[in-house]
Formats: C-alpha cells, structure tokens, sequence
C-alpha cells in the first residue's frame, strides 16, 4: 500500500490532523447546503431557479460521489464499507440526482442527514474537543432534528398531491411534524391520507424511543462523571465537588487540602 493511499484514508476517517479537520468542515458544509437544496425544491419557483438548484445539487453530488469512490478505494475490506450503515447512506446521497425525474428516488435525499453522525462518533468536534456530556447533548438535539426534518420530508412527499391536503411545502410539513412530536396538537393541520398518518405514528414512536434512548445515556454519562469527583469544599470560594487527585480548586486556583489514609 503506497503513501498515497494512506494519506487519503488518514484524511477522510482522522480528523486529528488539520488536512483531515478542512475535509471534515467541508463535508459538513456541502452536506448541509444539500439539505437546505432539498427544502427549497418543495416550494414553487420560476424554471431558471429551478434549473440553479439543480446545477448546484449537481455540484454537490460530484463531491459526494468523488468521497464514495475514494472511499471504497482506500478501505481495507471494500465489502464491509459498501455494506455499513456509512457506505449505504453515501450511496442514498448520490442516487436520488443521477435518477432525476423519479419522485420516488428522489425522496431519497432526505438521508443525508444522516452523514453528519460522522461529526458525532467522537469528542473531537471540528477544531476542538467537547466532554462526553456535551457531546451526548448535541446528539440529543441531532437526534430529534432528524426525526422532525426525516418525518416532515416523507410526509411532504406523500401529502403535498394529496386532495383537500393542507401540506404544500416542506415548512407546512416541518410544523405539522413539531407541533404533532411536541404533543401540542393544534389541529389546524392533519394528514389527508392513510400513509400519512401511518408516516404520523412512526415519528410519534420513532421520537419516544430514539430520544428516551438519547437521554438515558447522558444520565449514565452525567453519573460517572459525578462519581468521579469528591466532596471537598474549598476554603476560600466554597466550590464542593472537584476531582479526585485536585490540589487546587478549579474555581478559583486555591489550594484545596485532602486527607488520605495513612499506609
């Protein structure tokens, strides 16, 4: 294997490094300038506009497809790529473009999203570092903006031909699926087809579990992080808990006295 090859893997899964931390930034970037093209689509405009977002959505998806095939390039078991959860959202990526003209391919696209959970496998967050229960927050956030923007894309696709239909664009639907996930239920907009409210009960139970889920794990991480501290009260701020081994208190840097048992 040349150097070539390494450097490129390096920089598309390490984002330690400053090449790596650029692509990173990059991807998220054109990913998320994607999604805000998709948005846009379901709302009327003149064919010259039209016409621009796809030239644009064009651009993108050569990106996109310049990352799979490098990608599968540089993996060490192709197959395993090609099969994981990462190589078959990358794939859903490119495909809705390449089969423009069929409304059914094309809903695809609402699973970009997913590629941003790249940015959330670890602490190291574009070009810093969060703690654990910071990180397990965004996810927490991340987590319920999917289920709202997947929810409100399938139900704009299913709803926005539908007859007496009060869903016309991505916005309409976007409310409907807040107002419907946060248990407000205004009632000034409900869905017009069977599939529609079927689409309605898997986001209510999807954002049950999936959020539950999220939340339980930052309670865990939010515990062993508090049971790795101790309760010494610094003399001069009155700060309680610090870390185990502190010397000094992280609040205001006084010396902060611990008793040991003597050996």
């Amino acid at each position: 294997m040349n150097l070539s090859k390494k450097s490129i893997r390096s920089y598309l899964n390490n984002f330690n490094e400053t090449p790596g931390r650029i692509i990173e930034i990059s991807l998220g970037v054109i990913n998320l300038l994607a999604c805000i093209i998709y948005i846009f689509s379901t709302y009327s405009f003149s064919p010259q506009v039209i016409k621009i977002l796809f030239l644009i959505e064009l651009v993108i998806v050569i990106f996109f497809t310049v990352e799979y095939i490098l990608r599968i390039w540089v993996s060490e078991k192709r197959l395993d790529y090609l099969l994981s959860f990462y190589g078959i959202i990358d794939l859903l990526s490119i495909i809705p473009v390449i089969a423009h003209g069929s409304g059914f391919l094309r809903v695809l696209r609402l699973f970009r999203v997913f590629r941003f959970l790249r940015f959330l496998k670890t602490e190291k967050f574009f070009f810093g570092t969060v703690s654990i229960i910071n990180l397990q927050t965004i996810r927490i956030f991340f987590t319920i903006f999917t289920i709202l923007f997947l929810s409100a894309g399938f139900i704009h696709y299913i709803e926005h031909r539908a007859e007496y239909s009060e869903i016309h664009t991505f916005g309409d639907a976007f409310y409907f699926s807040v107002i419907t996930l946060t248990t407000v239920g205004y009632g000034d907009i409900t869905p017009a087809t069977p599939m529609g409210r079927w689409v309605t009960v898997f986001m209510i139970l999807t954002g049950v579990i999936c959020i539950s889920w999220q939340a339980g794990l930052l309670i865990k991480h939010f515990i062993r992080s508090e049971q790795k501290k101790r309760q010494i009260t610094c003399k001069h701020c009155g700060l309680m808990y610090h870390e185990q081994d502190a010397t000094y208190c992280k609040a205001c840097g006084n010396i902060i006295y611990q008793e040991y048992e003597g050996s």
